[in-house]
């Protein structure tokens, strides 16, 4: 599901909280935990993008949801290599 800055900083740590592949209450965490709205806003910024790329293609949700990944890695390649490799939040964009 990456297709941007998802994560939700911890308050004064260097520690992320990610999706989780295998634990469904992580996400439940990451998406509905009361807190930091702008960390929510953020989070719910991603997830609508992401929505509404799925939603404008056609083919099956697999299809869609490779064009959607594909297009997200050739925009990081380009990213990282106008910026000699360093992808930051200020870049990602």
């Amino acid at each position: 599901m990456a297709t941007g800055e998802y994560h939700r900083d911890y308050p004064h740590s260097d520690y992320h909280l990610f999706g989780s592949t295998t634990t469904e209450s992580v996400w439940r965490t990451l998406l509905v935990d009361r807190g930091d709205r702008a960390g929510l806003a953020r989070t719910g910024g991603v997830v609508t993008q992401l929505l509404d790329d799925l939603a404008e293609g056609t083919g099956s949700i697999a299809e869609r949801m490779g064009r959607v990944v594909s297009a997200f890695l050739k925009a990081r390649e380009v990213v990282a290599a106008s910026t000699g490799g360093i992808i930051s939040p200020a870049t990602a964009a």
